[in-house]
């Protein structure tokens, strides 16, 4: 009978450690994700559904922390899974976007329908560096469980170093206009 129970606590314990890492970055990624819906009310039909996470250190240690107690990797490895992530410099984010499919898509250009900015805390408005479609393979779905079949995934980056203070993500359209915003210490 004491082995009985030996046994279950030692797995009780097991069971528990292998949930933490997934229970950290889970917790990490909803402090550094915001997102927002917005629906045309005379069609009830979706205009803009965006989440956007803030690519940070903390989020980084989550990540790598869960891969490598999953996986059994090096944080080397995990970096290498996904090598767009963490690595660029500046401030970057991945965003999980879904419009109406005329207008499903992010640009750099111009004359495009969305308009993407950085607000800083000085209130200076950054336009993006890169704006870089990937692929939502199970790996980014797993990570970043807001995407889904119907969003495109992106990277982003902006120039600028993430600064301290109030930081805010604008996407602007014809149709429908949204602010995410992050309190960075």
């Amino acid at each position: 009978m004491k082995a009985l129970f030996g046994i279950c606590c030692c797995l009780s314990l097991l069971a528990g450690g292998c949930s933490t890492g997934s229970t950290t970055y889970g917790r990490t990624l909803r402090q550094w994700t915001r997102h927002q819906k917005l629906y045309d009310f005379n069609t009830l039909s979706a205009e803009l559904i965006w989440h956007a996470t803030l690519l940070t250190v903390p989020l980084h240690e989550a990540r790598v922390a869960r891969e490598s107690a999953m996986r059994g990797w090096s944080a080397e490895e995990v970096d290498r899974a996904l090598p767009w992530a963490w690595s660029a410099p500046g401030t970057a984010f991945m965003v999980g976007f879904y419009a109406p499919k005329e207008v499903q898509s992010l640009s750099l250009t111009e004359d495009y329908f969305w308009h993407l900015t950085l607000l800083l805390p000085t209130g200076e408005e950054v336009r993006p560096l890169s704006i870089e479609e990937v692929p939502a393979s199970p790996l980014e779905r797993k990570l970043f469980p807001y995407l889904h079949r119907w969003s495109r995934a992106y990277f982003i980056r902006f120039a600028p170093a993430l600064p301290s203070g109030r930081i805010a993500l604008r996407l602007r359209g014809l149709s429908a206009n949204s602010t995410l915003q992050w309190d960075i210490e």
